[in-house]
């Protein structure tokens, strides 16, 4: 009867909290006033929060009090750099450079380009004479770069939609210098930003004439900041945007991978002051009630993480920025950067453009909002730093685990072993909540050993506890821990998945692709779990009583996870509609054969959750959309190329896991031990689902989760990776307890599964041990 309670209480608080929730995602931001009388966009490649906290910047400071500010993931496709981040601000999407020596070639028409004119050169290779503004020479290859790429990205687009809208646009800045490893090679990067998708900005400087010689400069020159002064407040007009580049930022940054690290730090201090003392005078020609000012990163911090970004316009409070792309305060992308300007011009979202413009949230104090931003900097650099290990490590400690219940069953010392198999799986499984659980503890600020400390401790405290509270009945064990794992993972998301957001099973705002909701090892684990406790739950409640429950957590779990405000998980529609299904079925006792029929129905009923999400999602503010969403307006605008072009792209990155990803490791062996089971230990398997007849629910339903989470999911191995290993570390649990554990009582109600008889159990096991 305990073990009953048990079961319900697990399920029914489960659900209380899902059910009670209210979304964290609901929109408190604030929308960018549209309509800023000029803009003005202040480059600072590689810069981020803390060396603007540190350095003397008294203009900067200025500025962003009144700011909403927030740090940036440059992410681009392929390596990041200084060009490929323009490109991605001009496209709105990330995007990438051609990697050629003119990715930089951005030229005023009457320079001398080898023997002929930057016109003459420009007119040869597009078919287009141009004799004003600046010429991105190579802007056919950066285009054609992109169309290899299948990424959807419109190389210029911002631009043509500033031209559409009659705003003047123009660019300033020039990173050229005497590089010794790339002496012939153009540095005006800038130009990809506001060039239109023809190449060509209609105004600005990019010329020689904004250098001056300096022997202590990187490369012997840094801007002239007259000159750059005086080539703004030519092009400053009435409804202009205008970027303005600080040039000697890029050159220090060129110059950092040539000097010593001290050297280095110098010359970015000295840069981001003279930054500091252009943005000083810019700002004098700037009126701060009527006209916007962003300052952003192109690329990354030099520390190869986050960048800064601010944006001062009338009606934006001094808070964090946001956007629908991160759907997390403080945290926005490259890609966001068209759609904002466009916001602030009072110009619609371009669908082409994958980023989605800022919102702000969250006023508070500067020097808190800085504060915190570097804080998420410095917890996003550890995790990163311990992604990789806490994989390998649980990866170990699942093979190691797996081996000696090999060992241990394949000897027959199943008795002598089974109490240090049982708490060691048990922890095992405690390690994948306490990965999480690690991010209530600002663990980053005490270093590794610390870090590492708390993983093992906490992880070898809770399976312990867990066999102690349940008078070690191994199965209920089994059942609190996991049912630990899908507490941790819902109430987290649900309240706004701080817990995910650099956690190292979790996502880090450094790479980009996802902040909100729910990471793809986070969605793996929380799937396996919610079938193995169905299963388990299901067995100790017992009846239709104890189906019905189960089937309620099933699909509120399937609610959190694909909600546009919680989860946001378009796969989990694909996956954990069919696996959810038949383990639902299975449950209420509905035989499942794999047949045209069921595969049809399977089919059906996903795609119309699938319609349902995207008509949920179509039906929100443009800006709130989600990917799907915004796929799905793509693709009723402009076709099915969109989708097929996403379906390769996602298909690519699949296959690249079995190459690159570390669940490989954890893949195998849990594959190795279960093809183990079916093949040498089948008559323990057979006595345990006749102890458990629920979990050939289980099995079928995580075999369906596997398969489909991997075909789906662009993080390929790591799905079924994730998902087997606890299941092989679940059945550890059940199958060294085989004819040990307490049998349940009969179920109040007519059950959904027939029992086993007593004496088949007995006799089976009597035989086996």
């Amino acid at each position: 009867m305990k073990g009953r309670r048990l079961a319900i209480a697990v399920v029914l608080a489960a659900v209380a909290v899902i059910t009670t929730a209210v979304p964290a995602s609901a929109n408190t931001s604030t929308q960018l006033d549209p309509g800023a009388a000029r803009i003005l966009i202040i480059s600072t490649p590689g810069v981020g929060w803390s060396l603007i906290n540190e350095a003397d910047t008294p203009n900067l400071w200025r500025l962003f009090q009144g700011s909403a500010i927030g740090n940036m993931t440059s992410r681009t496709v392929g390596r990041p750099d200084v060009a490929s981040g323009y490109i991605t601000i001009g496209a709105g999407n990330r995007a990438a450079a051609a990697r050629t020596g003119i990715d930089g070639a951005g030229m005023e028409p009457t320079e001398a380009f080898g023997e002929v004119t930057a016109r003459d050169k420009f007119a040869l290779d597009t078919g287009r004479d141009v004799d004003q503004g600046v010429l991105q020479l190579g802007v056919e290859p950066i285009i054609a770069a992109n169309e290899s790429e299948k990424a959807d990205v419109v190389v210029g687009r911002l631009g043509d939609d500033l031209a559409r809208a009659s705003r003047p646009r123009a660019v300033i800045g020039n990173g050229d210098g005497d590089y010794p490893d790339q002496p012939d090679q153009l540095k005006r990067f800038a130009v990809n930003a506001l060039m239109g998708s023809n190449g060509v900005v209609p105004a600005g400087a990019v010329g020689p004439d904004l250098l001056e010689e300096h022997e202590g400069a990187p490369f012997g020159v840094r801007d002239d900041q007259t000159a750059v002064l005086d080539a703004f407040r030519s092009v400053w007009t009435p409804n202009s945007v205008v970027m303005v580049e600080s040039s000697d930022l890029v050159r220090a940054e060129a110059f950092a991978l040539l000097a010593t690290l001290q050297q280095a730090s110098v010359a970015l201090r000295h840069a981001l002051a003279r930054t500091d003392a252009l943005v000083g005078e810019l700002l004098k020609d700037v009126d701060l009630a009527r006209d916007a000012v962003i300052v952003v990163s192109p690329t990354r911090a030099r520390e190869g993480v986050l960048s800064a970004v601010g944006v001062h316009a009338p009606g934006v409070p001094a808070g964090l920025v946001t956007s629908a792309s991160t759907r997390r305060a403080g945290s926005v992308l490259l890609g966001d950067v068209a759609p904002t300007v466009l916001a602030l011009a009072g110009l619609p979202r371009d669908e082409k453009m994958g980023g989605t413009r800022f919102t702000v949230s969250a006023p508070a104090p500067l020097q808190h909002r800085i504060d915190t931003l570097r804080d998420d900097t410095a917890a996003a650099v550890f995790r990163d730093q311990v992604r990789g290990p806490v994989t390998v490590a649980f990866s170990v400690l699942v093979t190691l685990l797996l081996v000696l219940a090999g060992f241990a069953l394949s000897s027959r010392r199943v008795a002598r072993w089974r109490v240090g198999l049982v708490i060691g799986a048990l922890s095992v499984l405690a390690f994948v909540s306490v990965s999480f659980l690690a991010r209530l503890v600002p663990l980053h600020e005490s270093g590794t050993l610390a870090y590492w400390a708390f993983l093992l401790s906490a992880s070898l405290v809770i399976g312990a506890t867990a066999w102690a509270v349940v008078r070690r009945n191994a199965r209920d064990a089994l059942l609190l821990v996991l049912a630990v794992i899908i507490a941790v993972l819902v109430i987290d998301v649900v309240t706004g998945a701080h817990l995910q957001l650099s956690s190292a099973f979790g996502y880090s705002a450094t790479v980009g692709i996802r902040v909100a909701g729910y990471g793809n090892v986070a969605y793996a684990m929380l799937s396996a779990a919610t079938i193995l406790v169905s299963a388990l739950a299901a067995h100790r409640i017992g009846g239709r009583r104890g189906a019905a429950l189960v089937t309620g957590l099933m699909f509120v779990v399937f609610i959190v996870d694909i909600a546009p405000f919680w989860g946001g998980d378009v796969g989990g529609v694909l996956s954990l509609v069919p696996a959810f299904g038949v383990t639902t079925a299975m449950l209420w006792g509905i035989r499942v054969h794999l047949s045209w029929r069921v595969a049809v129905i399977a089919t059906t009923v996903t795609l119309l959750a699938l319609a349902a999400l995207t008509a949920f999602d179509l039906s929100r503010p443009a800006d709130s959309r989600t990917h799907l969403g915004r796929l799905a307006q793509r693709v009723i605008d402009e076709g099915i190329t969109p989708f097929t072009d996403t379906i390769l792209r996602k298909l690519h990155a699949n296959l690249a896991t079995w190459s690159n990803s570390e669940w490989r490791l954890v893949l195998v062996p849990s594959l190795l031990f279960l093809v183990y089971l079916a093949v040498r230990e089948r008559p323990r398997m057979r006595t345990m689902m006749e102890e458990v007849p629920q979990m050939r629910a289980a099995l079928v339903g995580l075999g369906v989760l596997a398969l489909l989470g991997y075909a789906f999911n662009d993080s390929g191995v790591m799905i079924p990776g994730a998902a087997l290993a606890i299941l092989a570390v679940s059945l550890v649990v059940m199958l060294v307890t085989v004819g040990r554990e307490d049998a349940p009582p009969p179920p109040p109600d007519e059950p959904v599964q027939s029992d086993a008889s007593t004496r088949s159990v007995a006799m089976a096991a009597a035989s086996h041990e």
